[in-house]
């Protein structure tokens, strides 16, 4: 709900320059400068409808075979302490993945929400199959738990994950 949406707005620097009207300073919490800022802007309208066009023409950059990537690229760790990013590439966490297909929904944009949802779904559903655990992320690039470990590695049953199961099934079906 909007608690999590509140916890996870990620930047627009990328998507909505600054000269935009300065809808990038009405975006409070920034979580990396690449990752994909669709996920309630366009649902919340803080985007008008041409900024929301840019944003779903970037969705490719950020759409694999099992879902969508929370940023583009590896970044450095600013914490010395730590090699890994937990948010970092190629690392695809539920929220992200409820977050923009509803707000791909509540823009007209039903199909390409349908597409995502459908490919993270059926990721969460095989790893289940050979695990028998929900995972808090997954590697959306090659389809497993294969992700680099910035604190502690993917935790099993994470809450969100069933959220997104429950989620991403009933848009589907």
């Amino acid at each position: 709900g909007a608690a999590a949406i509140g916890l996870l707005l990620p930047a627009l620097r990328l998507l909505l320059p600054a000269d935009q009207a300065g809808h990038n300073r009405q975006i409070a919490c920034i979580l990396d400068q690449d990752a994909i800022g669709l996920q309630r802007i366009a649902g919340a309208d803080i985007a008008t409808p041409q900024q929301v066009d840019r944003l779903v023409a970037q969705l490719p950059r950020f759409e694999y075979d099992h879902g969508l990537v929370q940023t583009v690229e590896k970044y450095p760790s600013p914490h010395s302490e730590f090699v890994h990013l937990q948010w970092d590439y190629p690392s695809g966490w539920p929220t992200f993945q409820i977050l923009i297909c509803e707000a791909l929904i509540s823009k007209g944009y039903s199909e390409i929400a349908r597409r995502i949802a459908q490919k993270y779904l059926r990721l969460q559903l095989d790893l289940y199959q050979s695990t028998g655990k929900l995972w808090e992320k997954y590697n959306v690039i090659e389809g497993n738990l294969n992700l680099p470990v910035e604190r502690y590695p993917a935790v099993p049953l994470h809450g969100w994950s069933c959220t997104s199961i429950a989620y991403l099934g009933r848009l589907l079906f």
